[in-house]
């Protein structure tokens, strides 16, 4: 859940951050206030995604979410950001443990296919030596019965 989040959290800080010239041109903000508004949001995205290993950048993601709901009504380019980036934020905070799952067995499979080659390099060393004393042993007996390996 934490890789999906931080992703959507860092995604969301730089289409923010593009969004603040727009919000001036197309919206009219004055370009202090959006510039405030948006690299304060744009930062807090950051801070967010970092804590993400607690309670608390889970938090502030939900207020980053809140805080551009917000910002939509001071620059409403920023309705745009708010819409794509909640709706990513909910699906990643509802596919992300599933996604953990998932990732976790394929990697349980793939340490388990490199155990089973490394059990049969291991076995295949074996009966190659296995095959050696064989061969060793029936040329022994060979020798013994006058070189008939049968008898």
């Amino acid at each position: 859940m934490r890789v999906l989040c931080s992703a959507v959290l860092v995604f969301e800080a730089v289409v923010i951050a593009l969004a603040i010239p727009v919000a001036i041109t197309v919206s009219g903000v004055p370009g202090a206030t959006a510039g405030w508004i948006g690299g304060g949001l744009a930062v807090l995205c950051l801070v967010a995604a970092g804590l993400l290993r607690s309670r608390a950048g889970y938090v502030l993601g939900w207020l980053v979410q809140a805080g551009l709901v917000v910002a939509g009504f001071a620059a409403p380019a920023f309705w745009f950001v708010a819409v794509l980036f909640g709706a990513l934020w909910i699906l990643a905070l509802r596919l992300g443990p599933r996604a953990e799952r998932i990732r976790g067995e394929r990697i349980a499979e793939v340490e388990a296919r490199a155990q089973g080659r490394a059990d049969g390099q291991a076995s295949a060393q074996a009966s190659a030596r296995a095959s050696a004393r064989a061969e060793a042993q029936a040329e022994a007996q060979a020798e013994e019965h006058g070189g008939d390996p049968i008898a």
